[in-house]
């Protein structure tokens, strides 16, 4: 048996495990999408899957709220820095 402190140690490493895994494999996707794929365009797909993907799980989880007019003001200006500023631009220094 494992003491808590080294069970907690292990819940450390695998969750470090897998933001390894998940950031590695994302930017490994983005250097393989830009072939094809506009860089813009595939980022901006990319978030629109993420977030209708989150939109769902909450729908399905019974959390349904309706969106406001101040909710998608928020989330444009979001997008705007998520897409265009931080993925856009690395999509776009990937591209060969």
């Amino acid at each position: 048996m494992l003491t808590s402190k080294q069970n907690h140690m292990v819940k450390v490493l695998v969750c470090l495990f897998l933001v390894y895994l998940s950031w590695g494999s994302g930017f490994i996707a983005i250097r393989f999408a830009v072939e094809h794929i506009p860089a813009f365009l595939m980022c901006g797909v990319r978030m629109t899957c993420a977030g209708l993907l989150l939109y769902l799980l909450t729908w399905l989880r019974g959390e349904r709220t309706s969106l406001t007019r101040a909710d998608l003001k928020h989330s444009f200006v979001l997008a705007f820095f998520m897409v265009f500023i931080a993925s856009g631009f690395l999509a776009k220094g990937q591209e060969s």
